[in-house]
């Protein structure tokens, strides 16, 4: 049976996992991808892992078994990005060849053609209610679809040069992003034209699955020694904000000494954890306080994806062709 030239789709019955210890903070291990694991995302239902690599594929983990379920592989090299609809019935990537597929995440086929974004897409979201898709690639221009027609409902001007993270708020009214020049900018969608307003500096962002906190961080000082030649430390600002008074709970600085400068975001269900990764290592803090709780330490490459599953107990972190799924520690 032919396929299209741009996926090839097939059910997976085996898996390598690795199952490190289950005591103290040694988490499991998941090895299927073959190529770096680029997104990391649950589902909001906490059945299903997605993730994605720079080989195009997407695979689907039971999260009761650990077990794959699902297999995409999309034709493009890289798939950038997952999000999920507020039902947990679908899922939408975004790839290298500028394609935003939607599929179906019980089956693992795909749902109908392509959203078409006009550049690569590195960043996705799905409305909670399923109806729209958000794309935004390297332009720095976010486009809204219709999910039913295909239409572009509009573009938002966005950012200068990249986008690097995309989320609508649990309600649907609000859209926000992160990229060029290291802003957060929130859009209303009542309204899709123009480039929103100015939130606060992050060069990547996150919603709390109520909407209700809104994370950013972006890299603020690098620290060298010997005439620049040694990396001593980087500095990552932090900013919570309660999105229900519109103002600040906190701001908070995550360093790491040496290392790069790669980074991720991820806030949990209620906005009372923050997850940010620097290079390899993942720091956890209070989302209310901004106290730092913990750092995780079993990530070898520097972690690109960070997802909290709904019920806020465990998190993965996506680095190198491998997948970590941490327990959540008490604060």
């Amino acid at each position: 049976m032919l396929r299209r030239a741009y996926l090839t789709i097939a059910a997976i019955a085996l898996t390598l996992v690795s199952h490190s210890a289950v005591v103290g903070d040694e988490p499991l291990v998941l090895k299927k991808h073959a190529k770096p694991v680029m997104a990391v995302a649950y589902s909001p239902d906490g059945k299903t892992l997605a993730s994605s690599d720079d080989d195009g594929v997407i695979l689907l983990w039971d999260t009761a078994t650990w077990k794959t379920r699902a297999e995409m592989s999309m034709k493009a090299k890289i798939v950038r990005c997952v999000a999920w609809s507020g039902d947990s019935k679908m899922l939408i990537t975004g790839d290298k060849l500028k394609n935003a597929q939607l599929w179906n995440a019980e089956t693992g086929k795909p749902l109908g053609n392509p959203f078409n974004q006009v550049r690569s897409v590195w960043v996705v979201a799905l409305s909670k209610d399923g109806k729209r898709v958000a794309t935004g690639g390297n332009g720095g221009a976010i486009r809204i679809w219709d999910v039913e027609t295909r239409k572009l409902l509009g573009v938002y001007q966005a950012h200068e040069g990249f986008l690097n993270s995309l989320a609508f708020s649990a309600n649907g009214k609000l859209l926000v992003s992160a990229g060029g020049l290291a802003v957060v900018r929130i859009y209303h969608l009542d309204k899709i034209q123009g480039e929103g307003y100015v939130a606060m500096k992050g060069s990547k962002a996150a919603f709390s699955a109520d909407g209700k906190v809104l994370a950013g961080v972006h890299l603020s000082k690098i620290v060298f020694a010997d005439g620049g030649k040694i990396l001593v430390s980087s500095h990552f600002s932090v900013t919570v904000r309660d999105m229900v008074t519109g103002k600040d709970r906190c701001t908070f600085e995550a360093v790491k000494k040496g290392g790069n400068n790669s980074h991720a975001i991820a806030v949990n269900a209620d906005g009372s954890l923050i997850a940010i990764s620097i290079d390899q290592i993942v720091q956890l803090f209070d989302g209310k306080t901004g106290r730092h709780i913990t750092e995780l330490r079993g990530n070898t490459t520097g972690v690109s994806a960070l997802s909290f599953s709904p019920d806020g107990k465990k998190f993965a972190s996506g680095g190198g062709a491998t997948i970590h799924v941490w327990d959540v520690p008490a604060k």
